[in-house]
């Protein structure tokens, strides 16, 4: 189970308050490195966790967890620049060509149909965009879009560094 770094703790419960009354989209923000992501993840497995702990940390036990841990869970995508995905994967692209930087139009748009299905396992649906800042301007308005026309049950987490460089309109319907 991923630990909560001891500046996080006023933030966890800060998220642990929402619980009961989630907005469509929440934005964690912060100076990079602090362990924004880490938090992020954290929070969205506590959701869809089965057994979460009394603290709302997830249980690390059930179906739910074990697939959040193996990157398979059903109600969740996370969506980061290509160039991300790489590093963390270890690949490199045989094309020569190198990976984005950006988080492209296509895949915010391609979470258009998890956004109108129904939960697998009836609870949240949760979207992590990190960073969040590195969607080009046709990708954020391809957010917002979405944003504007939230589904029940439907959970955005936008985790930055740079808010100034998120759209306002974006800003305006995130709780940070």
């Amino acid at each position: 189970m991923r630990e909560l770094y001891p500046w996080q703790k006023d933030a966890w419960q800060s998220l642990q308050g929402l619980r009961g009354r989630l907005p469509n989209a929440l934005l964690i923000k912060g100076a990079k490195g602090i362990g924004k992501l880490d938090l992020a993840q954290s929070f969205a497995q506590s959701l869809l966790c089965d057994a979460p702990l009394e603290s709302g940390m997830p249980c690390c036990q059930c179906d739910s967890c074990h697939w959040f841990e193996q990157g398979s869970h059903p109600d969740f995508r996370f969506v980061q620049s290509d160039e991300l995905r790489s590093a963390e994967e270890g690949v490199e692209k045989e094309t020569g060509k190198k990976p984005s930087r950006e988080i492209s139009v296509d895949q915010i748009r391609a979470l258009a149909s998890f956004a109108n299905l129904s939960a697998h396992r009836g609870g949240y649906r949760i979207v992590l965009v990190n960073p969040a800042e590195s969607m080009n301007i046709n990708s954020a308005n391809a957010l917002l879009k979405t944003l504007e026309e939230p589904t029940e049950k439907l959970l955005f987490i936008l985790v930055t560094h740079k808010p100034q460089q998120l759209l306002p309109t974006i800003l305006s319907r995130c709780l940070s």
